[in-house]
C-alpha cells in the first residue's frame, strides 16, 4: 500500500490528490494548505505526530476524516486517471485561476 505522502510530488498532485480527500469547505485543511503547503498537508495525513495549529482530538478526527475518504492507492489511481485526461486541473497561482475563490479563505477548495 502506498501512503499519501507519495503523492506530494509537486504542488498540483498534492492538491489534486487533497481535493479528493477533503471537502472544498473543511477549514482544518485549508488552514493547513495555508500554513504548510499541500505536499506538508499530505505528508501530515501519514504521520502519527502533531499538526500545526491542532490539539491531539482535533489532529485525530482530521486524520480519521481524510484517511476514510479513500485509501491512498485508491487516490493515486484517481489521480494518475486525472492526469490522462483532458482536463485541466486549476490551483492557485494559476494565469486562469479564479482568484475571487481566494475570497473563502481556509474554506477554499484545494484545486
Amino acid at each position: 500500500m502506498s501512503a499519501f505522502s507519495e503523492l506530494g510530488r509537486d504542488d498540483r498532485i498534492a492538491r489534486m490528490a487533497l481535493s479528493i480527500v477533503a471537502a472544498p469547505d473543511d477549514p482544518a485543511t485549508g488552514q493547513l494548505l495555508r500554513r504548510v503547503g499541500a505536499a506538508e498537508t499530505l505528508r501530515l495525513t501519514d504521520s502519527d505526530g502533531p499538526v500545526p495549529g491542532m490539539d491531539r482530538i482535533e489532529t485525530g478526527i482530521w486524520r480519521d476524516r481524510i484517511r476514510s475518504k479513500s485509501s491512498p492507492d485508491q487516490v493515486t489511481a484517481q489521480v494518475a486517471q486525472l492526469e490522462r485526461s483532458h482536463f485541466e486541473v486549476l490551483i492557485p497561482g494559476d494565469a486562469v485561476w479564479p482568484t475571487a475563490v481566494d475570497d473563502l479563505g481556509d474554506r477554499a477548495p484545494s484545486a
